[in-house]
């Protein structure tokens, strides 16, 4: 267990920590329907202090954090859970366990990443899944619970890069066996893939598939979110415990490489298209 620390002066802007601290002081706050102002006026400091923390674009320190806490009258049980998100902040890395907290960081990343990649080698990514083929594979046991629990939060920020405005380009890698019925009737695959064609029109998504059933071996899956505003590269994969946000410098390069490698070996978006309009046609004549 990382030891509680008086200051945050080793925290650097974009790691995961901070963000998921600045999201969890700005939900208590919003939740007590308390202005920005009011509070950073009851607490004695400057609104764009406040500001700069709740955006996580600055880390408070511990006795900051109890101060607005204690101020926003927060219970026993909110007040731990927000300080260990505070010692999570002098860190490269967020170990996020399922949670409500998870979907509005993962939001973050995705509203304000400049470049993000990510890797699906055998299921559609979950950004770009139908509620349909996200209960076929519910449905079909293809997912653990955990990760059946982990996979409906990240569903959860779907419409947000589809319908939102996110400021930065996503970059889908399938391999090609994500093409192909997961489960449950014909048509929701049908339905899946023509999905596909009608968000890969988007001006920031692109699609692009690496052919073979060998892909699935290349590597587990993950997305890296790249921000020239903070100059920080974040991993986020999933494992056993939950979520994990990854801003090491290490990490950050070895997935680079392999997200170069990956990108080397795709078909281009629109030989993708192609395969993906040749595997609708196919699902029509059977």
């Amino acid at each position: 267990m990382t030891k509680l620390k008086a200051g945050a002066a080793s925290t650097k802007p974009g790691w995961p920590g901070v963000f998921a601290l600045g999201i969890a002081l700005r939900r208590t706050r919003m939740a007590r329907r308390i202005s920005l102002r009011v509070l950073a006026y009851r607490v004695g400091i400057h609104p764009a202090v406040l500001s700069a923390w709740e955006l996580g674009v600055r880390a408070p320190k511990l006795e900051d954090v109890a101060r607005l806490l204690g101020c926003l009258h927060v219970k026993k049980a909110e007040y731990q859970g927000i300080i260990e998100i505070f010692r999570q902040i002098d860190g490269p890395t967020l170990i996020e366990p399922v949670s409500d907290i998870a979907y509005p960081l993962l939001w973050h990343y995705e509203m304000t990443a400049t470049r993000i990649f990510e890797w699906a080698p055998a299921l559609v990514p979950n950004r770009l899944q139908t509620a349909d083929y996200t209960q076929a594979i519910l449905n079909n046991s293809l997912l653990s619970e955990d990760e059946a629990s982990r996979h409906s939060l990240a569903c959860a920020a779907r419409p947000n890069i589809v319908n939102g405005c996110p400021s930065g380009i996503f970059t889908f890698f399938l391999g090609e066996p994500a093409l192909r019925s997961v489960g449950g009737t014909p048509q929701v695959m049908l339905d899946q893939l023509r999905y596909l064609q009608k968000v890969s029109e988007l001006p920031h998504i692109k699609v692009r598939v690496i052919r073979g059933d060998a892909s699935t071996n290349l590597v587990p899956p993950f997305s890296i979110y790249e921000s020239t505003r903070t100059g920080a590269t974040t991993i986020v994969h999933q494992n056993l415990h939950g979520v994990v946000y990854d801003a090491e410098p290490k990490s950050a390069g070895r997935h680079l490489s392999t997200a170069k490698a990956i990108q080397a070996k795709a078909a281009s978006e629109s030989d993708s298209m192609r395969m993906i309009t040749a595997t609708i046609d196919q699902s029509r004549l059977h």
